[in-house]
């Protein structure tokens, strides 16, 4: 088990089947939303989490999620 400093985390979530759903996201992340919203990576905590839900990763519906430690400027 690891215990990530306190830091301020941005939570990003999508649904459809992997891996095509968790790459997009993580496309957006990194090419839109951390230079729209003026963000960076958080000096603290080097780490990004990769979230999957239970079920079947190849359903449309199937949950997952990008968290990423941000700093604000």
């Amino acid at each position: 088990m690891y215990t990530f400093p306190e830091s301020e985390w941005a939570l990003f979530s999508t649904k459809g089947p992997i891996p095509s759903s968790i790459q997009e996201l993580n496309t957006y992340i990194w090419e839109e939303w951390m230079e729209t919203e003026g963000k960076e990576k958080g000096a603290k905590v080097n780490a990004t989490i990769e979230v999957y839900s239970a079920g079947n990763p190849r359903s449309p519906e199937y949950e997952s999620g990008i968290w990423i430690p941000v700093k604000t400027n």
